[in-house]
């Protein structure tokens, strides 16, 4: 009996199968017509974002994410774009999204935002700032056009009394929220101090200030040897062999001017011409490059190899003074720690960014 259900059971198989198997060419009932050709859905090739470029400090304002698709088609996708603000200093950003496009003002200053919908991003620059006041920048440099970092730029009067810039590296300073008649003074330790008088109506106006030096540099071209330790205020976790590193320093000095070169046998240094600095009597800085948009710690380039599964990278601007044969001098920027594997995927083991990392070179 079993037998004979196996047996019926093939048969109807065998009829159902051959019942419906396809032709083995298609078949059109319009002569010289093929297959039906399948419909491409369109995909969504960027987005772009429309709004103010300029915010008061306390404004509400509304942005628009448009999302452009593959078919020439746009969309406003505004409600369901993830919306983020963006600064050089993660700490002081600009705005604050309240909903979806909505942002206040909170911080004077240049940021972005962005809107990232179907792994796109649009992005749109803006400038926060009080009402009725301006941005203004400019470049101080000493009598040689050689520009000058760390200066503090003040404004002693007028509209935005009491607000400070500081010079990069580059000798550029920005100032956001001043007006009308207003009166800034230019100072450093070691350097004659410079007022100056400014009438600002508008955003983008630029004022070059030359400075002059109390005292003639002090000569520390040649080797050093520099000693690296963390901040006191870093936190704890840093092993032992990524301690007070020492590393070889060349100063080449041409008048205020410095080149630095960074060796040791374990170190790599990804672009050497960027590490550069001034002198102006016994006041030094120079500066170590490395990528600062990953929050709290760096992509640096200087790299030392502490073991085959250990590297310790630093980067930042180094301040100090000269004392015959040894400069004090502290870092401000960052030290990260790797480990391999990492602990946490595309992170550090440690890192530590502060103002006070201790620097000591001696010849």
């Amino acid at each position: 009996m079993h037998k004979t259900r196996w047996r019926v059971a093939i048969a109807v198989l065998w009829l159902s199968t051959a019942c419906n198997k396809s032709p083995s060419q298609p078949t059109s009932t319009l002569s010289g017509q093929g297959p039906t050709p399948q419909s491409t859905t369109p995909t969504v090739t960027s987005v772009s974002i429309s709004g103010p470029t300029r915010v008061a400090l306390g404004e509400s304002v509304r942005y628009t994410a448009l999302a452009h698709f593959s078919d020439g088609s746009t969309k406003d996708v505004s409600d369901q774009a993830s919306w983020s603000p963006h600064h050089d200093t993660p700490s002081h950003l600009p705005m604050n999204f309240t909903s979806p496009g909505v942002a206040v003002g909170i911080n004077r200053g240049d940021g972005s935002v962005s809107a990232w919908f179907a792994d796109r991003v649009g992005n749109q620059t803006v400038l926060v700032l009080d009402a009725g006041t301006y941005r203004l920048s400019g470049v101080i440099s000493e009598s040689s056009g050689q520009p000058i970092s760390a200066v503090s730029v003040d404004v002693v009067s007028g509209t935005g009394t009491g607000l400070r810039g500081v010079s990069r590296t580059d000798g550029t300073f920005v100032l956001y929220g001043v007006a009308g008649n207003i009166r800034l003074r230019a100072s450093l330790d070691g350097f004659v101090p410079v007022d100056r008088e400014l009438l600002v109506n508008e955003d983008g106006q630029t004022n070059a200030f030359a400075m002059t030096p109390i005292d003639a540099p002090e000569d520390i071209s040649g080797a050093w040897t520099m000693t690296l330790m963390p901040s006191p205020g870093c936190r704890p976790g840093l092993p032992d062999v990524a301690k007070g590193r020492t590393y070889q320093v060349e100063f080449i000095q041409q008048g205020t001017g410095l080149k630095v070169k960074t060796s040791s046998p374990t170190l790599k240094v990804l672009n050497p011409d960027e590490n550069h600095g001034t002198i102006f009597g016994t006041h030094l800085h120079f500066f170590f490059a490395g990528d600062t948009d990953y929050g709290d710690w760096s992509s640096t380039d200087l790299v030392d190899r502490l073991s085959p599964s250990e590297t310790l990278g630093f980067d930042g601007t180094v301040t100090g003074a000269a004392n015959g044969p040894e400069i004090r001098a502290t870092l401000d920027g960052d030290i990260v720690y790797w480990l391999e594997p990492a602990p946490t995927p595309w992170s550090p083991a440690w890192y530590c960014r502060a103002h006070d990392h201790v620097i000591t070179l001696r010849r």
